[in-house]
């Protein structure tokens, strides 16, 4: 009975999101606009876990990046976040062994440790949030990125990869990362609450994600670890339940109907789960996006909406002339983009049970992650 009780409490574990980041209000005499991780006002703040899992769904043309990402573990984060009427703050501190700090004069074929957090510009309707890797066509994020090479540091508003609309100027935010002489990395994003782009002061809650690069693992691009949107609540008491709900909803199907379903709905196109036989195949890598961590930064409605309506979001895929055999999209005659995926329609049950599968689809954690 034990042995039992423990399986459905890993179970449950493995299925449910992130818990929501409660942000500290500080005084408004409080210059939030330079705080630095290891100030004493960060001690007020609560600190919460976030769990990033390797980003599969698209990879890169190395194939030694590529193998070091399949088999990549999570990460842990924790972060904090403090306010005022001003500025928002918002620290992640996560574990790494193996920093890589990259020589400042000349170039080098290494490549460095990084963060990012991400914003979405509208989250009104949290069942349409964008794609957490960089946004999607029509549905903008505000993305911050730091990095070991500060050269590099930059923010922009973006609406999917290689889709930069426009540029922040240094003076709209603030990214530092230090290691903390304790084998761990901290980040921290300062920015205004209203940017003109994304205004906070009329928000009690919104969401964020987090990346993570490791360049030990030759990270860069694509090749990172990813978390799910996860709920940064500002003010308690009259707080977005529906933003809260949608992002920390678990669903209550049958993890092994909804394999089956799964195996006779995606399996022709898609890896599901860590197999290295099937990921050796360049048929299985290339033709659809891997989905063994879609569960680890995917929301339930994101999964949905790519079942049922796959011209919603798409991907670019794979570069189009070095992989012509593997297109994850044809262009009309109007050139919009339309999915190579059609549409699948599903009743209720059915939904239900794949989305207990899809949604566990995640790297577990191991020893020392």
């Amino acid at each position: 009975m034990s042995r039992l009780i423990m399986i459905c409490i890993l179970s449950f574990i493995v299925l449910s999101a992130n818990s929501s980041i409660s942000a500290y209000r500080v005084s408004n005499e409080v210059n939030l606009s330079s705080v630095k991780y290891d100030d004493d006002i960060w001690r007020y703040a609560k600190n919460s876990k976030v769990t990033l899992y390797p980003q599969t769904t698209l990879l890169l043309g190395d194939k030694r990046a590529n193998m070091l990402q399949l088999n990549s573990g999570l990460k842990i984060a924790r972060v904090s976040s403090l306010y005022n009427s001003h500025h928002i703050a918002i620290k992640m501190k996560w574990r790494d062994l193996n920093r890589t700090l990259l020589p400042t004069d000349k170039e080098s074929d290494r490549y460095d440790d990084a963060f990012a957090i991400e914003i979405p510009i509208d989250y009104s309707e949290p069942t349409k949030l964008p794609y957490i890797g960089m946004g999607s066509e029509d549905r903008a994020v505000e993305v911050y990125y730091g990095s070991t090479a500060h050269k590099r540091d930059r923010a922009f508003i973006s609406e999917g990869f290689r889709a930069i609309k426009n540029t922040l100027g240094k003076d709209k935010f603030n990214t530092t990362i230090a290691y903390d002489g304790n084998s761990s990395w901290i980040g921290v994003l300062t920015r205004p609450l209203d940017d003109s782009h994304i205004d906070l002061n009329q928000s009690t809650a919104f969401p964020l994600a987090f990346a993570i690069w490791r360049g030990d693992r030759l990270n860069r691009a694509e090749t990172k670890l990813l978390s799910s949107w996860t709920p940064l609540v500002l003010r308690k008491g009259d707080v977005d339940n529906a933003l809260i709900s949608e992002l920390s909803y678990t669903p209550k199907g049958s993890m092994k109907v909804g394999r089956e379903i799964a195996r006779e709905k995606c399996l022709s196109c898609h890896i599901l789960e860590h197999n290295s036989t099937a990921m050796s195949s360049t048929i299985m890598r290339y033709i659809a996006p891997n989905l063994s961590n879609l569960g680890g930064y995917s929301t339930e409605a994101y999964i949905k909406e790519s079942i049922t309506d796959p011209d919603a979001v798409i991907m670019d895929g794979y570069n189009r002339e070095a992989y012509p055999k593997f297109l994850w999209y044809s262009v009309d005659e109007n050139g919009t983009r339309h999915s190579n995926m059609p549409p699948i329609s599903l009743d209720a049950n059915e939904t239900k049970h794949l989305m207990r599968y899809l949604m566990s689809l995640k790297r577990k954690p191991s020893k020392g992650e």
